[in-house]
């Protein structure tokens, strides 16, 4: 099931929509519009490096879980969905459980995709560039990453707004990966943090929270995990 969510920025002036969203996102949209026309329903369509590092970066997120990953009825926000990979991922032992899962995607050909592939009354997909409808946890995979010609300092500005937005629809915790600047930084379209960084942004943004980063289950990035 699809649905769509005119929060989504439009194209204007300024770094900022009147919502505060970043302009640029619509133009994020279509850049993963065109890789997944370019390579269908892939890891490569999210510019991720084939199946084993989505896998390892999907262990990493859904950490933040713990055992309750395997209790009935736990339910799951998942922002950058892109095709449905990960409900793909949690596999049969999630449905049986009765665990229910929202997908949240600024693009609409990864949701046309996702819904192509899933049908199932627990999942539901939206078009939003932020997560609206309570769950356990909430994950986001990749959506840092690219800002394209937005300045850093703008781009930072709405990464802090989006992980207050999520923490706002999470019962328990959340977690979300960031590209590695200690290996690589060197394309100019990409952002990059530090784990030191982003671990004193998450315990000033989210206080009292348990907040720890998983690093080393593959390279090029991070992630930041906060439980609450």
């Amino acid at each position: 099931m699809k649905d769509t969510n005119p929060d989504i920025p439009q194209s204007g002036s300024g770094a900022l929509s009147a919502d505060g969203y970043p302009t640029v996102l619509e133009r994020i949209a279509g850049s993963y519009d065109f890789t997944l026309r370019q390579s269908g329903p892939v890891p490569e369509a999210v510019l991720w490096r084939g199946r084993r590092h989505q896998a390892a970066r999907f262990r990493a997120l859904l950490s933040i879980m713990g055992s309750d990953r395997w209790r009935r009825g736990i339910s799951l926000n998942d922002v950058g969905c892109g095709y449905g990979a990960l409900w793909l991922w949690l596999g049969w032992r999630w449905r049986v459980l009765g665990g229910s899962y929202t997908g949240y995607d600024i693009s609409s050909e990864m949701l046309d995709a996702a819904c192509r592939r899933i049908s199932h009354p627990k999942a539901r997909f939206i078009r939003s560039a932020v997560p609206s409808f309570m769950a356990d946890y909430t994950v986001a995979s990749g959506v840092f990453g690219l800002r394209l010609d937005m300045d850093s300092q703008d781009w930072e500005a709405w990464v802090e707004a989006l992980c207050l937005a999520m923490a706002r629809v999470s019962r328990r915790g959340l977690s979300f990966n960031i590209l590695d600047g200690r290996r690589s930084a060197a394309c100019q379209t990409l952002w990059y943090s530090d784990p030191d960084t982003e671990k004193s942004r998450a315990v000033r943004l989210f206080p009292g929270a348990d907040v720890r980063i998983a690093q080393g289950y593959t390279s090029g990035d991070f992630t930041v995990l906060v439980r609450f």
